[in-house]
């Protein structure tokens, strides 16, 4: 893919499944539980619930690959 658009290629770093899966990966490495719970909980306060199960379950399914 060039440019920043989205395309429709597994590889694609400019979809939002990339960035979802980044943001899953990104929760994942922090150190402390607590500061999962902080992320999680700011998710849902500024893009709503359904986000943050979304999130939670990315997360899940990471978590799960280690």
């Amino acid at each position: 893919m060039r440019g920043m658009s989205p395309c429709d290629k597994p590889e694609c770093t400019w979809s939002e499944a990339h960035r979802a899966l980044c943001e899953a990966r990104s929760v994942c490495r922090m150190a402390d539980i607590e500061k999962r719970r902080e992320y999680l909980a700011l998710v849902e306060k500024h893009r709503g619930k359904e986000a943050a199960d979304q999130l939670r379950e990315a997360v899940k399914k990471e978590w799960e690959k280690q």
